[in-house]
């Protein structure tokens, strides 16, 4: 990637001696892996299971593999320039991109691409119906658009929309854009937008079917994977390293439940303590907590005030509204509400070693998620107030619009950040196999742009 940014790795650079370093040891690396799959192919068992019982016809398979045959792109330019090849050095741009190919082979390590192979096999006949009624569609609505646009002299960026739509054939990409939802173009005459109405109606069943489909199928697939993984382990363990994984598996546990009871015991001892030397703190924490009923009054509140500074914000960028209300007002507003969310802010630091919530230890509350927004709320009014008594130059806009950030402070009555991380941690081997699935996606389509 590097190499194709201009001026990175000019000839004789210390950047260009270090990339053909990297090129050299990379290729020879891939050689040498290379060459030992090529000879030890007959003794891995996939081949022997699709019935290449031979040496020779297990090395020809492994050869003519998928992965086999990227792993060879790979490697070959780097030994076709080194012969002194005219069709490297003419093509050596091209030749050396195929490298990022090899980004495909780590679907060993992390499954993805052969997921979704899977998922196609299992379900070919359901993707068969989706793409024969995704293409009549499409088919349909060209035609529909052709006929309502061939004439149009609307011109967009230089075209007119009849010389898009003039061909049935030239309206065919155009009304697949469309199809997905996307509307670069807009400048439709009345029958062509109402073609285009009944078009997004379908399209959320052309896209969304074989979507849901992708999706739910991977997810399974992926399961299926992980419980052979699992079972070929099982099965490839023997009687001894079953006995130490079952043991090692005892103490673990139960070395995790002494940590607990211990921690549970020592959490009970601090609460305890707590409630006698510090029992002006135990009240705060009450109130903080919505124990009691000014606690729970001063909840709705801070609740109703967020939201009215989220609006006030929005309202600030309205010429109107803020010429109806004024500077005078908001400007009290402000001060106001920073003063409620700074008291609840040193309210938390204060009682926090009093809380049970946070372990009794304030430093749990200042570097979670609740603590850092708390002060993010508050700390940009602040920072401003000490810049401008200090007569420093700055622009005071970044500081207002950071106020926006309050509204993560709902986050204390309506979970969603909490939530979202429990469903990462719940599907994380999904979200692993799907982001490199993404990753290979944008690179390998960024290397065929470029």
């Amino acid at each position: 990637i590097m190499e194709t940014v201009d001026g990175f790795d000019p000839p004789g650079s210390f950047n260009r001696q270090v990339l053909d370093v990297i090129e050299i040891m990379a290729t020879l690396l891939f050689t040498v892996e290379y060459g030992l799959r090529y000879f030890s192919a007959p003794e891995a068992p996939e081949w022997a299971a699709r019935g290449y019982v031979s040496d020779s016809a297990a090395r020809w398979s492994f050869a003519t593999s998928i992965s086999s045959i990227i792993d060879l792109c790979a490697i070959a330019p780097y030994y076709l320039a080194l012969c002194g090849s005219s069709l490297a050095d003419q093509y050596d741009g091209e030749l050396r991109m195929l490298r990022i190919f090899r980004l495909l082979t780590l679907d060993k390590y992390i499954p993805s691409v052969s997921l979704i192979g899977r998922v196609f096999a299992k379900h070919a006949k359901d993707f068969q119906m989706a793409a024969y009624a995704s293409a009549s569609l499409w088919l349909i609505f060209s035609a529909l658009m052709w006929l309502t646009e061939r004439h149009d002299k609307t011109e967009v960026d230089d075209l007119t929309m009849g010389q898009r739509y003039g061909t049935m054939f030239s309206a065919m990409p155009y009304t697949l854009v469309h199809l997905t939802g996307d509307y670069p173009l807009i400048d439709y005459d009345f029958p062509a937008k109402c073609v285009l109405f009944l078009a997004l109606l379908f399209a959320v069943g052309v896209v969304s079917v074989p979507t849901g489909l992708l999706a739910s199928g991977f997810t399974q697939e992926l399961k299926k994977f992980r419980a052979e993984e699992r079972q070929k382990r099982v099965d490839a363990a023997t009687t001894i390293e079953r006995a130490i994984i079952s043991y090692l598996r005892r103490r673990r546990l139960r070395k995790i439940t002494e940590e607990t009871k211990a921690q549970s015991m020592n959490l009970k001892r601090q609460k305890d303590i707590v409630k006698k030397d510090n029992p002006n703190k135990i009240k705060m924490v009450d109130f903080l907590e919505q124990k009691t009923v000014a606690g729970r009054v001063w909840k709705k509140v801070m609740l109703l005030l967020i939201i009215l500074n989220v609006l006030a914000v929005i309202g600030e960028s309205m010429s109107w509204v803020k010429e109806a209300l004024g500077s005078d007002f908001l400007n009290g507003f402000e001060l106001m509400s920073v003063l409620l969310f700074t008291f609840e802010y040193l309210a938390n630091v204060w009682s926090a070693n009093a809380n049970i919530r946070y372990c009794f230890h304030r430093g749990n509350y200042t570097l979670s998620f609740f603590g850092i927004v708390d002060l993010v709320t508050v700390a940009p009014f602040w920072v401003q107030t000490v810049m401008y008594l200090s007569g420093m130059q700055f622009n005071a806009f970044i500081f207002r619009i950071a106020r926006l950030l309050r509204i993560l402070q709902l986050e204390d009555f309506v979970e969603s950040f909490t939530l979202l991380d429990d469903a990462w941690r719940s599907c994380r081997e999904t979200m692993v196999a799907t982001g490199f699935m993404a990753l290979l996606v944008w690179v390998c389509g960024a290397v065929l742009f470029y």
